[in-house]
């Protein structure tokens, strides 16, 4: 797709867009009146060196640090790439940071500029101006509600830029020319589940490697496609895709929870990335809405859905994509094969009949040209990756961390292997040791390394950390998993995560708790039992679910209630007796003893972090007494 090479920087893809496609249109966003708004790539590359110059005007010099909190909107990609054209380097952070994260943040970066979204932000910080003496500048994105003289308007000082280019357009030009493959481009703080946060060193090199490889690994036509943006985009993942989309010359649409639905159909995107959580609840949705229908169409979708079921099963088979944990039998595999060769021609007609009449119309919710769907940032459960596969929205699911910029694995349309986060990028490689760092061969499960371009210069100021997750160039993940016999990468949880029960025995809670989320009368769900006998777990249950079931409404039955009722408990308990068990492929150590209702969801910045995984040390903190109650 693209001829630039991997010893080339960020800006060089975005000027090469700019130069192919000046006229077609880059991003497109709803204004402040709800009326969708577009900019060309011409229009953005004359917003981006009128800021570039501002920055240069206001001190910027090659190196700075400068802290970024706001959120996804057309401004982000604008105020980076600005950024980048001056030599400096973007610290982002989304604006639902707290004060303490702030703080850190701009201190330990040594920022000295600092550029919010809007007064929320603007509130947080007012009163650590005075102690972050490195900032010299503040400019916010929106500045009606904020009086405070020392910090200026976005769209004022682009104005000024604009003015100044004569000037300083060629200074522009000289830092972009001086840039280096090896050079810090980003700063990018993680969560910091444990501990203080780790400053991430992203360099050039190591976000061309992905603006290169992507593309082409999820087949993108270039300059033909649309992306619905909706993650946050200072975190890594969406910051990628936005930029793989840059490389590709496609269009960014921005989005959000409430507008999602309308914007499916009204701008019908070929590709839309999100975290897991976003599409377990679009497939709850579709479910509500099928079970509140008439018992005719529940009937059909059921017809549909269970030929679309058996018809995907057999094609993925045959192509090679079920998922082999072990080394397959040729004479099985022959005999398979054969059985679905039999059974495809039968149900060919009935599938597509019912398929075009039931599936059809939940694939039009997405708006109709949806090739594919970009999930990352957690696993996603089972039978939500099974059933959007099914009915023909294909999940392209992917691996990675901050750490590796961030894709080590994806699924292609060629290699779509469900249970698997499919196979490693190009350039990328993988080893799968033991914990005494010794590799293991294939269908062997233990920690995934990496090595390549992809992996991160190190930590900022914190050379000791680095050189704990950096050795010999080979990336520790953190994560457990195994290379399968598809030649893709598995996952099965995270090392840090894994529960050691009194008896030694190393549990996995990733696969337990995916499995137990297929309930419908189970919304969340975090397993427990570091150094006990058996393992316990915290759940919120899916209220209304519960509720119809014992015939109550969900308003006037509420969650103390249920905690206490002996048949809910019963119920619940039902449900992890039926989905962990041997039949359903977990050893006796690995099922659930004990569990306690929590008294509401988990959420973002409280005990989920911004990709919507779990704070299992906050979640352990917080529901403590809960979790001595199990074992006492």
């Amino acid at each position: 797709m693209n001829n630039l090479s991997l010893n080339e920087v960020i800006p060089k893809y975005f000027l090469n867009t700019v130069n192919l496609l000046p006229d077609q249109p880059a991003y497109k966003y709803r204004n402040k009146d709800k009326d969708w708004q577009v900019h060309t790539w011409q229009d953005t590359y004359e917003k981006v060196m009128d800021l570039a110059c501002a920055l240069i005007d206001l001190g910027i010099e090659p190196g700075d640090k400068v802290s970024f909190f706001a959120d996804n909107r057309v401004e982000w990609f604008i105020i980076d790439m600005a950024i980048q054209f001056a030599g400096a380097v973007n610290v982002p952070r989304g604006t639902d940071s707290t004060k303490d994260e702030i703080k850190y943040i701009a201190e330990h970066s040594d920022s000295v500029a600092f550029i919010l979204e809007h007064d929320r932000v603007y509130d947080k910080i007012k009163e650590l101006m005075r102690s972050l003496k490195k900032i010299k500048t503040y400019i916010a994105i929106d500045v009606e509600k904020i009086s405070d003289k020392k910090v200026l308007s976005l769209s004022d000082i682009m104005v000024k830029g604009h003015s100044l280019r004569p000037k300083l357009e060629k200074e522009v030009t000289k830092r972009l020319k001086a840039l280096q493959p090896d050079d810090t481009y980003t700063i990018i703080y993680t969560s910091g589940t444990t501990g203080v946060p780790k400053g991430v060193m992203g360099t050039h090199r190591n976000e061309v490697h992905q603006m290169r490889i992507i593309p082409d690994h999820l087949g993108l036509e270039f300059g033909k496609e649309s992306f619905l943006s909706i993650l946050p985009v200072w975190h890594i993942f969406e910051r990628m895709i936005e930029y793989v989309v840059m490389a590709a010359g496609s269009l960014t649409i921005y989005t959000n929870i409430r507008d999602i639905k309308k914007d499916f159909r009204e701008q019908s995107p070929t590709y839309m990335a999100s975290a897991p959580r976003l599409w377990e609840q679009i497939y709850l949705g579709i479910f509500n809405t099928i079970q509140s229908g008439s018992p005719v169409k529940r009937t059909l979708f059921a017809m549909a859905y269970s030929l679309s079921k058996h018809y995907g099963r057999a094609v993925r088979f045959l192509q090679g994509n079920e998922l082999r944990l072990q080394k397959p039998d040729p004479v099985s595999t022959a005999l398979r094969s054969l059985g679905y060769l039999v059974l495809l021609p039968l149900i060919y007609l009935p599938f597509r009949l019912l398929d075009g009449v039931v599936l059809r119309k939940i694939r039009a919710a997405t708006g109709g040209r949806l090739k594919g769907s970009v999930s990352g940032g957690g696993a996603l459960p089972r039978h939500v990756d099974e059933f959007f596969n099914n009915i023909g929205v294909k999940v392209l699911e992917g691996y990675g961390m901050t750490e590796s910029a961030p894709v080590i694995a994806a699924r292609t349309n060629a290699k779509l292997v469900i249970g698997s986060v499919g196979p490693l990028l190009q350039e990328v490689e993988g080893e799968i040791r033991d914990f005494e760092n010794n590799p293991l061969p294939v269908g062997e499960k233990g920690v995934v390394w990496t090595k390549g371009p992809h992996v991160m210069k190190g930590y900022y100021k914190n050379p000791e950390q680095t050189a704990k997750t950096i050795v010999d160039g080979w990336l520790n993940t953190g994560d457990m998993g195994l290379m399968n016999f598809n030649g893709t990468l598995t996952l099965t949880g995270r090392a840090k995560d894994t529960i050691v029960l009194l008896g030694g025995e190393n549990v996995e809670p990733v696969p337990i708790e995916n499995k137990l989320l297929e309930s419908v009368y189970i919304s969340q769900i975090m397993v427990v039992g570091q150094d006990q006998k058996y393992l316990g777990a915290l759940i919120y249950p899916e209220v209304t679910k519960v509720a119809a079931h014992f015939g109550r409404e969900a308003e006037s039955w509420p969650i103390e209630e249920l905690n206490k009722d002996p048949r809910v408990l019963e119920l619940i308990q039902q449900e992890i007796r039926q989905y962990v068990n041997a039949e359903t492929g977990f050893k006796a150590f690995e099922r659930v003893q004990q569990f306690r209702l929590i008294p509401k969801a988990f959420e973002l910045n409280d005990e989920l972090t911004a990709k919507l995984s779990m704070k299992r040390h906050t979640i352990t903190e917080k529901y403590h007494h809960l979790i001595k109650e199990m074992y006492k």
